[in-house]
């Protein structure tokens, strides 16, 4: 890890694991006890050094750069939010292994809020090897739903294709009511941009035989990352199953596309248009209502067809007035955001 500005460099102690993971940092200069045992010391380039003294099986010194400004509180309660963000682009096992030991401590102390383990949890799964994959797949079960939760969160550092059997395994045995962690997970696989994560992601969508609200969440994490082809192919697949629940399918895809800006507006508008045009019009009051709130929301999905068929039914006087004036409020809105 190269920096070219201003270095500080962040000498992380880590010293009486045994007992709670008891964590001291201290910030010294960039040649200070370097010597203290030259067979432990890795040198990274220039800009980089890692030094793992001998010693005691607790202690272990951690030594590594970090850029000017970065002033984190590394005392309680942002301890393990702050090692993880100063080793965020070191890739070294080491780190993971000082990071189960705090997490494991921390655990066996009942502290397993956010603050007090999740930035051990986040080294653990990025540098951690399969072991560190275990541990989170691990708790992604564990008694302690906070816990549960957070492994969640740190699905998308797996980044490892070949745990997506287990994983979806996982979420077609989860209770639909546990819909947070379910998501995280999914969200989480999306992230890895994998092409065989995403066909399992958009199939888990479309399998009737699971939950709604379990393919719903799925066609969001598969939305966040498609192509635009993906997101035309979703739109024209709907003729396959014109249903309330196909069509919330498709208004589910394109509000995570609209949010994740993986699409441009040109791409976004195009591969929408047919569908919206038909959605802001439809026999069922209630699709058309979900088509106006999904563009009010997003006005990238505006395409100018969509946009003259909108102008259209502001004066369709087979139309309840007050459904009428619900188009022109939706038209004021969209050049508002123009």
């Amino acid at each position: 890890m190269e920096r070219n500005h201003k270095r500080v460099f962040c000498a992380l102690t880590l010293a009486g694991l045994a007992w709670w993971g008891s964590v001291a940092f201290e910030r010294r200069s960039a040649g200070e006890g370097l010597a203290r045992d030259q067979a432990a010391v890795v040198t990274r380039e220039d800009s980089q050094t890692l030094v793992v003294p001998g010693g005691t099986p607790d202690s272990t010194e951690l030594r590594v750069p970090i850029a000017s400004g970065d002033t984190d509180d590394f005392d309680f309660p942002h301890r393990a939010y702050s090692f993880a963000a100063v080793l965020e682009d070191v890739d070294d096992p080491r780190f993971a292994d000082v990071a189960a030991r705090c997490f494991d401590d921390r655990r066996a102390a009942g502290q397993v809020s956010s603050y007090d383990v999740q930035g051990y949890l986040r080294i653990i799964a990025r540098n951690g090897g399969g072991s560190g994959a275990r541990t989170i797949i691990e708790l992604l079960s564990d008694s302690e739903v906070g816990l549960q939760l957070l492994a969640g969160e740190c699905v998308a550092e797996l980044d490892d294709p070949t745990l997506a059997s287990e994983l979806f395994d996982m979420l077609r045995e989860f209770d639909p009511l546990e819909r947070q962690k379910g998501r995280s997970i999914l969200e989480g696989m999306a992230s890895w941009r994998d092409p065989r994560v995403q066909q399992r992601l958009w199939d888990l969508a479309n399998d009737p035989s699971v939950d709604y609200r379990l393919q719903g969440d799925a066609v969001r994490a598969f939305g966040a990352q498609m192509s635009a082809a993906e997101l035309s192919g979703i739109v024209a697949g709907l003729h396959a199953d014109p249903s309330h629940r196909g069509i919330d399918r498709v208004m589910s895809a394109l509000e995570s596309a609209a949010k994740s800006k993986t699409l441009n507006a040109r791409e976004l508008s195009a591969a929408s248009e047919s569908f919206l045009r038909e959605m802001v019009s439809d026999d069922d009051v209630g699709v058309r209502r979900n088509a106006r709130s999904l563009l009010q929301s997003h006005p990238t999905l505006c395409s100018p067809g969509c946009r003259a068929e909108l102008e259209r039914l502001v004066l369709d006087a087979t139309l309840d007035p007050s459904e009428r004036e619900d188009y022109r409020y939706l038209l004021s809105k969209l050049d508002d955001k123009r």
